[in-house]
């Protein structure tokens, strides 16, 4: 059997046996530690470690432009449909503006004057040219063969739209052409031959004369186009217009 003595002499071995072992691992732990205080120093254990910094290749913009419209492509992009909307074009607004006009000028008193005669007075078409100044419409003759001096014959207003009452008509003349002459109600056929894209001349309220057309015109034989007013021959009609819708000059 064992005694006292012996016991604790035996534990007290087993004992510093077992801290000597200890003492052994914490210090071979604490030997294999490395310093991480900087990058690339060699640390006590004499490994060494090396660290490499991550950057980011740098594009050109064209090849990142590129790169996003590669990744659009890949996607499935889902439209919606749109409604149908009835569009109101600017012909079906002026259409509108034409059957109001007509309406409020057919309603009128049209025609020949009481006091209507035809004209005979003295017109010289030689030398007429138009010329356009500060809102109105002047037909100029040249003085003298040598000379570069202008004198006013007849000006006409530039209006767009119609007056709300029309005038009736003072005599046979109704309008000056291109070129000067005088205008007679009764001459269609000499002015059907052009088209309705052609100004033949300008009535005596200032609106413009165009060709044969087959568009429906108001009572007078005008209707609005793109905004402006104009009057238009037609094959139904045996007269140029049937009244003025502005207010006409006297011829002199």
């Amino acid at each position: 059997m064992l005694r006292t003595r012996d016991f604790v002499l035996l534990f007290s071995a087993i004992a510093f046996l077992l801290m000597a072992i200890g003492t052994t691992v914490l210090t071979q732990s604490w030997s294999t530690a490395v310093d991480y205080g900087s990058v690339g120093e060699v640390a006590e254990t004499g490994i060494e470690y090396e660290a490499f910094v991550s950057t980011t290749e740098s594009l050109t913009r064209d090849e990142r432009i590129a790169s996003m419209r590669a990744k659009i492509a890949e996607q499935t992009i889902l439209s919606e449909s749109l409604p149908n909307f009835d569009l109101v074009t600017e012909e079906e607004v002026i259409d509108a503006e034409v059957s109001t006009s007509s309406t409020e000028i057919a309603a009128a008193v049209v025609g020949q004057c009481p006091t209507y005669q035809p004209y005979t007075g003295f017109w010289d078409a030689r030398d007429l040219v138009w010329s356009e100044s500060e809102g109105a419409r002047v037909l100029l003759r040249e003085v003298g063969a040598t000379s570069s001096v202008m004198t006013a014959i007849v000006q006409l207003p530039m209006a767009l739209q119609p007056a709300v009452n029309p005038s009736c008509l003072r005599s046979d003349v109704i309008g000056l052409a291109n070129d000067g002459s005088l205008i007679r109600n009764d001459e269609v056929a000499l002015y059907s031959i052009f088209g309705a894209s052609t100004v033949v001349g300008y009535a005596l309220d200032g609106f413009p004369i165009y060709g044969g057309s087959a568009a429906a015109t108001d009572a007078c034989g005008g209707r609005t186009v793109a905004g402006q007013y104009r009057y238009e021959l037609s094959s139904e009609r045996d007269s140029v217009l049937h009244c003025f819708t502005g207010a006409p000059i006297t011829l002199p």
